[in-house]
């Protein structure tokens, strides 16, 4: 029994020696880091300006070839013909309409039909 209240002494205080080595490598590393952080505030720096002319005066050069090049090229043109019964376009549009004038057609046949009925007992 003695023996293991020994071991774990032991082990706690290897485990308090790794502990104080990492808390002083820790510190030491924020120190360092500290040092960095004042040294790189008191390096001096510049901003460059960059000369955006020229390049703008090559791309506007460029672009212009660029449309002479291919406003030189050959266009090829064909004609087609088609003829759609359906829209390839906005179809939902062309539906609404033609669904409503079908409703319409509907609903005056059968008024005409109802009319006609009507004036046949009537006479």
């Amino acid at each position: 029994m003695i023996t293991v209240l020994y071991e774990v002494l032991a082990e706690q205080k290897a485990v308090r020696e790794r502990s104080e080595l990492i808390e002083k490598n820790t510190t030491l590393l924020m120190q360092t880091m500290e040092r960095l952080d004042k040294k790189l505030e008191s390096l001096p720096y510049e901003i460059r300006t960059i000369d955006l002319k020229s390049i703008e005066s090559m791309v506007a050069k460029n672009t212009a070839e660029i449309k002479k090049i291919l406003e030189e090229q050959p266009r090829s043109v064909t004609k087609v013909r088609k003829y759609l019964l359906f829209p390839e376009h906005q179809g939902a549009v062309f539906y609404d309409i033609m669904m409503k004038w079908i409703f319409y057609i509907v609903i005056a046949s059968f008024a005409y039909v109802l009319l006609r009925e009507l004036v046949d007992k009537l006479a």
